[in-house]
């Protein structure tokens, strides 16, 4: 029971990892009044894509576009992405390209 709680849970380790210092200075598309909540809610997607068990191709979440977008700055440090991911998630967490070329009623179903 206590185990599939703490996968429900964010884990103390993710919610205090500060991926602002990592990526904060890339997200040049995201007002600075919004970075740190972006990144915030970018953390919250990752969780909720490895308890679902939503980690590869084809996925079946998408992000809104402002988690997208952090989403997009972490990739682009392939080696902070990875080892972000596989710190805290023990396994990299795919990213679906083509769920962003889906219509918006297909985007609202995810």
């Amino acid at each position: 029971m206590a185990n599939s709680m703490s996968n429900r849970l964010m884990s103390k380790k993710l919610v205090r990892h500060d991926l602002f210092s990592e990526i904060g200075e890339f997200l040049d598309s995201i007002p600075a009044s919004m970075k740190r909540v972006a990144i915030e809610e970018y953390k919250k997607f990752l969780h909720l894509k490895l308890v679902m068990e939503d980690t590869e191709i084809p996925s079946i979440l998408s992000p809104s576009t402002l988690v997208d977008s952090v989403w997009h700055a972490h990739m682009l440090r392939p080696s902070a992405y990875n080892n972000f991911c596989q710190s805290l998630f023990g396994k990299i967490i795919d990213h679906d390209m083509a769920g962003s070329q889906s219509s918006d009623d297909e985007k609202l179903k995810r």
